[in-house]
């Protein structure tokens, strides 16, 4: 109800399609409510006349208490009631051959043009090689297979400067908890028609956070589109026949103003393009 007048004298309502279909922005100071809003629009998102597949990207572990609304008598209809599934930091896990060239570039920073050349050539060959999918291993290989050095330039056990120094970083992101040879989020899990899924992305470090958020609103734009245009069907494991929502809390850390996240592209993309192909997102931030 409007707050300036009496109660319920004049009441406000929003059109929960006319902001799923286009995109939302929650602007507002530290502790004026932006979370709480969230919820209360993401609980009505879960009402059985919506059903709605969102996904929350949580930074900060705030969310976890969705989890009641799947007992409150209002939200259930006849077999339904909603479904709020949370992965915690432990279970996030994004397959390494998921990754793109510029998410692998933006893991390993502070690279020479010669390395991303070779990194890129590297990348390409895996695509080549290992059409379902290639392992850590496979691509340090792919690496050491596009190196410019001939045999002779090395000895015959060790690599050259650049593609020791890109192996070594490749190595590296075998000690990150969030990158991994087999396990992955898969798209069937996290949206589902009426569920609420939850991405809480406390204690994985934050240029992890934005390649986490990047890769999974890569895979759903691209899941959306090939649905729209008959590319998969029902039963193909990458096919999303319904439209989703996704929500970003802190999306000032996805979309810095004042540096260049792999994350913010693809919002990008998604801002200007997603809406024909039913793919929604609401920005918080401060």
């Amino acid at each position: 109800s409007l707050l300036s007048r009496t109660p319920d004298a004049v009441p406000v309502a929003l059109d929960v399609h006319g902001f799923t279909s286009t995109h939302l922005a929650i602007l507002a100071s530290t502790g004026s409510g932006k979370s709480y809003l969230a919820g209360v629009l993401l609980e009505e998102l879960m009402m059985p006349h919506n059903r709605a597949a969102v996904l929350v990207v949580d930074p900060h572990g705030e969310y976890g208490t969705l989890q009641e609304m799947a007992n409150h008598r209002e939200f259930v209809d006849g077999a339904y009631k909603p479904s709020v599934r949370i992965f915690r930091p432990e279970d996030i896990k994004v397959r390494f051959d998921t990754l793109d060239i510029g998410d692998l570039r933006y893991l390993l920073s502070n690279m020479s043009d010669k390395q991303y050349y070779q990194l890129a050539r590297a990348h390409r060959l895996a695509q080549k090689e290992y059409k379902n999918g290639y392992s850590t291993e496979q691509f340090m290989n792919c690496i050491r297979l596009s190196a410019d050095a001939k045999p002779h330039d090395v000895a015959e056990d060790q690599d050259d400067m650049t593609t020791g120094g890109l192996v070594w970083r490749i190595q590296g992101l075998k000690n990150s908890r969030v990158f991994s040879d087999v396990e992955n989020l898969e798209l069937k899990e996290m949206f589902r028609p009426g569920q609420c899924t939850v991405l809480q992305l406390n204690e994985v470090p934050q240029r992890e956070q934005q390649v986490i958020a990047a890769v999974i609103l890569r895979r759903a734009y691209q899941a959306r589109v090939n649905a729209v245009k008959k590319i998969t069907v029902r039963g193909d494991p990458n096919h999303l026949g319904f439209p989703i929502f996704c929500l970003m809390e802190e999306a000032h850390n996805f979309a810095p103003a004042n540096a260049d996240a792999v994350s913010t592209e693809q919002l990008k993309i998604i801002l200007s393009e997603g809406r024909k192909f039913g793919v929604s997102v609401g920005l918080i931030s401060q």
